[in-house]
């Protein structure tokens, strides 16, 4: 039975997803993993993992906000806005 790892965001098209990992998948799934995306028409697609990144918009650069001063200081910033995705193709 397969294990649910995520939604696939807006933008998807037939050839291209991503996909926003559940909270603790980043763990499970790695670069090259196979993975079922379930259409909501009912049919299935096989897609390969490629181009995992981990985002966090409180240690976004380009401009100053409260996480930035955290991580200058040593401390780590709230993880609230941390998310992972990977690429599927």
């Amino acid at each position: 039975m397969p294990i649910p790892i995520g939604m696939v965001s807006s933008g998807a098209s037939e050839s291209r997803a991503t996909v926003i990992l559940y909270d603790g998948m980043e763990k499970v799934v790695k670069n090259e993993s196979l993975v079922i995306i379930r259409n909501k028409n009912g049919g299935n697609v096989l897609a390969v993992c490629r181009g995992g990144r981990g985002l966090n918009e409180n240690v976004r650069t380009g401009s100053f906000n409260p996480g930035v001063a955290y991580a200058r200081r040593g401390r780590v910033p709230s993880s609230a806005k941390e998310y992972y995705t990977f690429n599927l193709e």
